[in-house]
């Protein structure tokens, strides 16, 4: 029979030692998650969680296929963040659970630069290590780190120049924080795994760095907000992108949850019109070759009801690589202002798909659809296979293209044009509808031809749902005869 010996029972503690081992575990607790910062961004669960940030998630996810990924973020959308998360884990090795990006299984070497010294240590160096006298605090937990092994910059007062990260594998990882000021000599003869580029890097500067990770086969992010324009780089980028070699993403305020609907409205009131494109849209700004200057303050409204009075019509642009886009407006005859309240715009997507979005939103109604393009499955025509197949009430578009942009810019001046603010995609469209050389860019205008198929149709073919009811076949036009756009 075995023996138990006996335990001493435990001395209960005082209501005094309870409480201080309460405070002692509490504030434990803070201190580790002080320490673990990174383990706070993209949860599974929350209001914040991974899934809503789908747009960062998709950058981050393209490393594993691109060397090179542009993320022109709106200001404030997430994206220097995003890319100090990136950093960090490619640091540490410690990837999580859900990470479908580029992994390293040793350690790497990164460089982390920006514009000045001081910038860097403001905002990169804060993001990854903590502030200045809280070393430990950013998205490399503390435990990474060795406080003995940072050395100093001679860039900027509290500027790290190297840090030495704890990579998971038992080996180190080092940063390299650089500026731009330094000139690109400074960014010469290291090979590396992993660049960021937080704002738009000088090009002879991103040309080194992409040199730099040529023979590692290493990745080179960018993230920033447009400011400049389409400078060289971001023609460079955008070019490339569009070519397969690199990986291209717009971050709006819209698809960053923790920018709430009262802050985009504060911050649009706080900005010229022509910086709008790139603050919020991480669009970049066009200059001279704009081809709508009226500000989207002066039209952009909050959804209102639609009464039933108000004849509806829309306007559909077809697409498969580049989207197929409607847009849906409601008529108010007695003021003769067009209020765009909807919008659908998709790519490489089944004309059902399509189909079934247009109708939801009113079988009975009329669109305006360009006619040319056929399936390739069996060459009939698009506009048929809408009409015929899908029961869309379709009529052949007026496409004059400057007549119905001066349609357009007249309603726009005299407030005959109100478009609702829940219409984010046209929002960007605007903003980046431009010319190059006198002709009109065929990039991102998908929204903006199906609004100018609507505008050219609308005093013709907008009919309320009683009138399409009781149509008879004739063409029963109202005849009002407001402003000079007609």
């Amino acid at each position: 029979m075995a023996v138990v010996a006996p335990t001493r029972p435990v001395k209960p503690l005082t209501l005094d030692e309870a409480k201080a081992e309460l405070l002692r575990l509490m504030e434990e607790q803070a201190k580790r998650k002080e320490h673990e910062t990174w383990t706070n961004f993209f949860p599974d669960t929350g209001p914040y969680r991974r899934e809503l940030y789908h747009k960062h998630c998709e950058f981050m996810k393209a490393s594993a296929t691109y060397r090179e990924s542009i993320a022109f973020g709106g200001n404030r959308s997430g994206k220097s963040l995003m890319g100090a998360f990136v950093m960090a884990v490619h640091l540490t090795g410690e990837y999580p659970h859900w990470w479908e990006g580029r992994r390293f299984d040793k350690p790497v070497r990164g460089v982390a630069a920006g514009k000045e010294g001081k910038i860097v240590r403001d905002s990169i160096q804060k993001l990854l290590m903590g502030e200045v006298g809280k070393f430990g605090t950013g998205m490399i937990p503390a435990r990474c780190l060795d406080r003995s092994r940072v050395s100093a910059s001679r860039g900027a007062s509290g500027l790290y120049d190297r840090i030495m990260v704890k990579h998971i594998s038992g080996g180190w990882s080092t940063l390299r924080l650089k500026s731009y000021d330094q000139g690109r000599e400074a960014f010469e003869s290291v090979e590396l795994e992993v660049v960021w580029e937080d704002e738009e890097a000088p090009q002879d500067i991103h040309s080194e760095n992409l040199m730099r990770t040529m023979t590692t086969g290493g990745i080179v992010m960018n993230t920033f907000t447009p400011l400049k324009g389409t400078t060289p780089l971001v023609r460079d980028l955008i070019k490339r992108s569009k070519e397969g070699s690199v990986f291209s993403i717009e971050i709006p305020w819209d698809d960053a949850p923790h920018i709430t609907e009262a802050m985009i409205d504060d911050m649009m009131t706080r900005y010229p019109s022509h910086e709008i494109a790139a603050r919020r849209y991480g669009k970049p700004q066009l200059g001279s070759g704009a081809i709508f200057t009226i500000d989207p303050k002066d039209f952009v409204v909050k959804p209102r009801e639609l009464p039933d009075h108000w004849p509806r019509l829309y306007g559909l642009d077809f697409g498969w690589t580049h989207p197929t886009a409607a847009i849906w407006g409601a008529w108010d005859r007695d003021s003769d202002i067009l209020y765009l309240y909807s919008e659908h715009r998709r790519s490489q997507a089944e004309m059902s798909t399509h189909a079934a979005a247009i109708n939801a939103r009113g079988r009975w109604m009329r669109g305006m659809s360009e006619t040319a393009g056929t399936n390739i499955s069996d060459g009939r025509r698009i506009y048929d296979i809408y009409k015929r197949d899908h029961q869309l009430k379709l009529k052949p578009a007026d496409k004059a293209v400057e007549a119905g942009i001066m349609k357009w810019q007249q309603r726009l001046a005299q407030g005959g044009l109100k478009v609702f603010d829940t219409c984010s995609g046209w929002l960007s469209e605007y903003l980046t509808y431009h010319r190059v050389n006198g002709v009109i860019a065929k990039t991102e205008d998908d929204l903006m031809d199906a609004t100018r198929y609507l505008i050219m149709g609308l005093v013709k073919y907008a009919k309320t749902e009683a009138e399409m009811k009781g149509f008879t076949g004739k063409q029963n036009v109202v005849e009002v005869k407001f402003g000079n756009w007609r």
